[in-house]
């Protein structure tokens, strides 16, 4: 349903339009006199680093793809560590697109870029504890809340405590496992057969009404798309 890319030019306007909506936000850093040109100082610092530096943080972009519609944003910081094996994470949805999943499904696809593309060993994320979507999609992506910081950070005039959540690479293999083996079991019940990965597709296609060459590229896409949620396997998000 979507796709994750660099922000661009083109989508500055949309972008600091959001960021200056009060429900937008209110749990954030910047506040509701966000400008088009901070948008483009944003860009700017980011285009003078190379994607994965050590210390970097990007902005990206999450676009729909059936008709090229901004719907949010990620952010990932390279954290400058020893072993440059550590990420922080960040997402903003754009307010008329909440409750449709496309938070969960972008961040989702961003840890699965930065464990199996980027060879990260550990992602974190922190949250005011009063934002409860935030802590929502933490969670239902598999992160775990790490720590309650207390008073740890002063935001608009006012103390603030915020939850640590984390991700390490061996969770999240051993959840994509599970999650494949619990797929499997599924289509195996609904008379599939070959491998996991192939077995999830090959039922997909069937409920999609697919036939001949159509259901067999569909099929060959399903099957890299679960593969890819397991750590043989690098696809990009």
């Amino acid at each position: 349903r979507l796709f994750v890319r660099s922000l661009c030019a083109d989508d500055l306007e949309e972008f600091s339009r959001n960021r200056a909506r009060p429900e937008v936000a209110q749990y954030q850093s910047w506040g509701v006199e966000y400008t088009l040109q901070d948008a483009q100082r944003l860009l700017d610092a980011q285009l003078l680093t190379a994607y994965g530096q050590s210390g970097s943080w990007h902005q990206l972009a999450i676009v729909r793809c059936e008709d090229g519609q901004l719907l949010g944003d990620l952010a990932v910081h390279f954290c400058d560590f020893e072993d440059d094996s550590q990420a922080e994470v960040g997402f903003t949805l754009m307010a008329e697109h909440r409750r449709q999943g496309y938070g969960q499904e972008a961040l989702a696809g961003l840890l699965r870029h930065l464990f199996l593309d980027r060879g990260m060993r550990r992602v974190t994320a922190t949250t005011d504890e009063r934002n409860e979507r935030a802590v929502t999609l933490l969670r239902a992506v598999g992160m775990r809340q790490e720590a309650l910081l207390r008073e740890s950070s002063f935001w608009k005039g006012e103390l603030c405590s915020e939850y640590l959540f984390a991700m390490l690479a061996s969770e999240f293999r051993l959840a994509a496992r599970d999650d494949v083996i619990r797929c499997a079991g599924v289509c195996e019940e609904a008379g599939a057969g070959g491998r996991g990965e192939d077995r999830v597709a090959s039922l997909e296609c069937a409920r999609s009404g697919l036939s001949g060459q159509a259901q067999e590229a569909e099929q060959k896409r399903l099957a890299r798309w679960m593969l890819c949620r397991t750590p043989a396997t690098a696809t990009p998000v």
